[in-house]
């Protein structure tokens, strides 16, 4: 499993199986298991059921210094970001645009994964990220 939080692939360590399943199944969300929920994996699955193939857990570190929220609405998500204009800790300068210029924009990119193995959504070229005052 990696470490750090995020996302890690549920593989044992033989790499022949599930290492985990959830104490607490949600059949709306049958593709991961959050990390408080994982037990040790057995296999009382019958054929057709679904084995979640990641472990979800909150990021820590730096990468933690980052917070999302999106919601639907009229047909369409707005996907809201948030974290420090000027980040700091070890190697935030190196990892970090930092956002010390506010009337200067800033190239970005985003991609959204919704986790159907179809409709994966992309914008073609660079955003920018600008300030109001």
């Amino acid at each position: 499993m990696k470490t750090g939080g995020g996302n890690a692939d549920n593989v044992n360590k033989d790499k022949t199986g599930p290492a985990f399943m959830s104490a607490k199944p949600d059949a709306a969300n049958p593709y991961w298991i959050r990390d408080e929920d994982k037990v040790p994996f057995v296999d009382t699955f019958k054929a057709g059921d679904i084995v979640a193939g990641m472990i979800v857990k909150p990021v820590t570190g730096p990468r933690g210094d980052l917070s999302s929220a999106s919601t639907w609405a009229d047909g369409t998500w707005t996907i809201e970001i948030k974290r420090k204009l000027v980040t700091t800790g070890d190697k935030a300068a190196e990892h970090d645009v930092q956002f010390n210029d506010l009337t200067k924009a800033y190239p970005f990119g985003v991609a959204v994964f919704d986790n159907s193995q179809i409709n994966h959504m992309y914008h073609d070229g660079v955003l920018k990220l600008t300030f109001k005052p």
